[in-house]
């Protein structure tokens, strides 16, 4: 069983985190080795234990295994012989060593000599580890698709361009495997290019409208009336407040319906649309099987609040065999000012264009053009980008533009082009600040953690409060919390899916070839089908992965994967089961019998 800390989260911490406070050790007092005071300390702090315990059977001409200690013409070439030492050290590790009838060393003599040999002979040093070659890793298709989704909000099937990527361990996400070739490069400009071309399309700004549901329309108190349900024969009238800056003149669209009646009746009524107390419009209504009715009414609303309400009034009575009808008003839609004095560009368009269309004073046009490119750079590249890309970047949105009928938009989808097919994107590289010191050894910086914690957990960037924290150097204090916070969060199933469907392979679930009829002992295909079809399959699929992720983020013992005495079942998977009382499609925990054998993975 775990302990009481999480043992989730620090499995996350061992993949995300660098480096640890050193493992517990006895220091015999060494710091930096160089020839001269590594021999003196060898003389004076090794030597005395080793001729205690090892010399009598492996020194002074005695060669017991053929294994010598004193076999040497200097100290340094005594240092350098790593195998030898080796050796020494598996055996004073294992306890192999002096045998159990000879003298032996104390418990701190036998941890000094294995903590200097860690230290001047392999080099090891506790307090600064070599964390040794870190490929730096291309993604793979998974996490392009996810990436460009949280970047540029563009649903993008990787599979349709992208060939599948290598695998190494059974796994797509091991770095020395995830090469890149120049194919691979003119497919990864392909794959950017239908990106861009579905993220940034140039629009015209367009008139601005706003709709307001039905049951914000309220009736005054005490009355409870809204313009969910408004009854032909009492009538009555429901009004909202709305604050408008920009006076003139406003298109109302009320969608609606009738109801109460199968069948056509004589009973109508009619709808008015007030503004302010006047009366801008309406129409009659009566028994429509339509889904949808819409009434359009057209009127001046000014700058401030303005009060908006809708009457209905009944002009005749149902026929005493006929049933009464009642209006449900869905949304009122408000568009305006008509005159277009006022206009915004449609939602997603400012999804990158942030600020709305480019100003047409060439500086400002400029500085907006480095605005909008350094906020998908900085996002992209999971780091502040530097000065002299981000310049370069402009650069390349100026080419695009300057070519004829150019707009604002296709240099930004140019210079975006290069973003996606950037190795700054495609590899997340972990910058030092010296790459080039092979002997410089440092934690990773804070926008590097941020990286590996939102790839591992999320299969994407790091969203907008990682970026922050690390610009701030306050991920490391929080990264508890925020490995929480990721957990917490929808898109720790892609860790789910990519983790398990790889390591028990329940991606193959689905598609993996299988006949129901040899299985089940139907001759009928489409019979056989029906007892183990797709909805079996894809059940079988999330069975596994929703109890992976109930171990997951309840932290659960990782023994339940094989001891657990529950699982998770919809009804089409528990009917195949044979189990009962399990209803609708949605994945349930289920307890099952002391005799089942359908608990765990195995």
């Amino acid at each position: 069983m775990f302990k009481s800390q999480s043992y989730w989260r620090h499995s996350a911490l061992a993949v995300c985190c660098i480096f640890t406070a050193p493992s517990a050790s006895t220091s015999y007092g060494a710091t930096a080795s160089d020839g001269a005071d590594a021999g003196e300390r060898f003389r004076a702090q090794i030597e005395p234990i080793l001729s205690k315990v090892c010399y009598d059977c492996h020194a002074d001409g005695v060669e017991k295994g053929d294994f010598s200690l004193d076999d040497f013409e200097s100290i340094e070439e005594h240092l350098a012989d790593r195998k030898l030492w080796l050796k020494v050290w598996e055996n004073l590790r294992a306890e192999m060593m002096p045998p159990a009838e000879k003298t032996q060393p104390s418990h701190d003599e036998r941890l000094k000599v294995i903590a200097w040999i860690e230290k001047e002979v392999f080099k090891l040093d506790a307090n600064n580890p070599d964390p040794g070659r870190v490929t730096i890793r291309r993604m793979n298709r998974v996490e392009y698709e996810h990436t460009v989704k949280d970047l540029l909000d563009v649903d993008f099937d990787a599979e349709e361009v992208l060939p599948a990527d290598d695998t190494g361990y059974g796994f797509d996400t091991i770095g020395d495997v995830l090469s890149i070739s120049p194919m691979l490069m003119e497919k990864y400009l392909e794959a950017a290019r239908q990106v861009v071309s579905q993220a940034i399309v140039p629009q015209d700004p367009v008139i601005p409208s706003v709709s307001i549901e039905g049951e914000k329309f309220k009736a005054t108190a005490p009355s409870k009336k809204t313009g969910k349900y408004l009854s032909f024969a009492q009538g009555g009238q429901v009004s909202t407040k709305r604050v408008i800056e920009h006076p003139g003149d406003y298109r109302f669209s009320i969608e609606c319906r009738t109801q109460g009646s199968s069948e056509a009746t004589s009973h109508s009524a009619n709808l008015r649309v007030l503004v302010n107390g006047k009366d801008i419009g309406g129409d009659s209504l009566g028994w429509d099987n339509r889904k949808s009715i819409t009434i359009t009414a057209k009127g001046a609303l000014g700058e401030g609040e303005n009060i908006l309400t809708l009457a209905l009034q009944e002009d005749s009575p149902p026929q005493p065999d006929e049933k009464p009808l009642s209006l449900v008003i869905s949304k009122v839609k408000i568009q305006g000012p008509l005159d277009g004095s006022y206009k915004v560009y449609p939602k997603d368009y400012y999804r990158i264009f942030f600020k709305g269309g480019a100003p047409k004073e060439p500086v400002a046009r400029q500085a907006y053009t480095k605005d909008i490119l350094r906020r998908i750079a900085d996002r992209a590249f999971r780091r502040p980008v530097d000065d002299g890309t981000l310049d370069r970047l402009v650069k390349l949105s100026q080419l695009a533009l300057d070519q004829p009928n150019a707009k604002f938009e296709d240099g930004i989808a140019y210079a975006t082009t290069a973003i996606l097919a950037s190795p700054r994107f495609l590899f997340r590289a972990e910058i030092q600040p010296e790459p080039d010191n092979a002997g410089k050894i440092v934690p990773l910086d804070e926008y590097a953690l941020a990286s590996r914690l939102s790839y591992f957990l999320w299969s994407s960037l790091p969203d907008e409060e990682l970026m922050e924290l690390a610009r701030k150097g306050e991920l490391r204090e929080n990264l508890d919390e925020q490995i929480d916070r990721l957990l917490a969060d929808k898109k720790s199933q892609r860790f789910v899916e990519n983790f398990v469907g790889q390591w028990l392979q329940t991606r193959d679930i689905e598609g993996v070839n299988v006949d129901p009829r040899r299985v089940l002992g139907i001759k009928d295909l489409s019979a056989a089908f029906k007892v183990f079809g797709s909805r079996q399959r894809r059940g079988m699929r999330l069975e596994t992965e929703t109890l992976f992720a109930f171990l997951l983020k309840e932290n659960r013992s990782a023994l339940e994967l094989f001891t657990a005495d529950y699982t998770f079942l919809n009804e089409s998977l528990a009917k195949f089961y044979g189990i009962t009382g399990v209803k609708g499609d949605e994945m349930q925990k289920v307890a099952l019998p002391k005799d089942s054998h359908r608990g765990g993975i195995l």
